[in-house]
């Protein structure tokens, strides 16, 4: 059951998830005023819930039965900050014996301007099940298969913008010429790293 806010109460996302994983998932009652939650009453839950819905950076069996992993995450996505997904992305090669081990089974965009899973201003379709497949099956890493997502309207199926999604930590750079609104006139640059 979709979430609807009560009188007084959010609209705003991050209300709205709140809302559905507390109420609906793990307290089974749709109508309880989550904002009133206090996690030191319900911490059974809580924890059963994190065993089942946390990821674990500890992907060593994953990627040693042969599995590969395309990770992405929108900058603009209000509930959950990409932060997250780069601190995540770091404790996958801590777990795992190293960059090298975790990037020869995972690759990892951000997406700037993308909000949680699509939406925003940033350009938020992508075909990724293509490429995982071409990697898998083939050994093409995604990152060299130049990905682009497109911001589309799906109304009319127009595509108002496309950019590159570049392998992090590299990200889309305008080169200075050519249609703002295509991929083609970004290239991927990797941040310059001062000491």
């Amino acid at each position: 059951q979709v979430p609807v806010a009560s009188p007084g109460h959010s609209n705003a996302q991050g209300y709205l998830l709140q809302a559905g994983l507390l109420g609906n998932f793990l307290l089974g009652d749709p109508q309880y005023d989550t904002l009133k939650f206090k996690p030191e009453d319900h911490l059974p839950g809580l924890n059963l819930l994190s065993t089942m819905l946390d990821a674990t950076p500890d992907l060593s069996t994953f990627f040693a039965l042969g599995n590969k992993l395309i990770l992405w995450h929108g900058t603009g996505d209000a509930p959950i900050s990409d932060k997250a997904s780069i601190q995540y992305f770091d404790a996958v090669a801590d777990a795992v014996g190293g960059a090298d081990v975790r990037d020869a089974s995972m690759e990892f965009f951000l997406a700037p301007g993308v909000g949680h899973c699509l939406d925003g201003p940033g350009p938020d379709t992508v075909e990724l099940l293509a490429p995982l497949a071409a990697w898998v099956e083939g050994g093409q890493r995604p990152s060299g298969s130049k990905l682009v997502a497109r911001k589309v309207d799906f109304a009319t199926g127009a595509v108002a913008a496309s950019r590159p999604l570049c392998r992090y930590p590299a990200y889309p750079s305008y080169v200075g010429r050519g249609d703002p609104n295509s991929a083609e006139s970004f290239v991927c640059k990797t941040p310059d790293v001062k000491q």
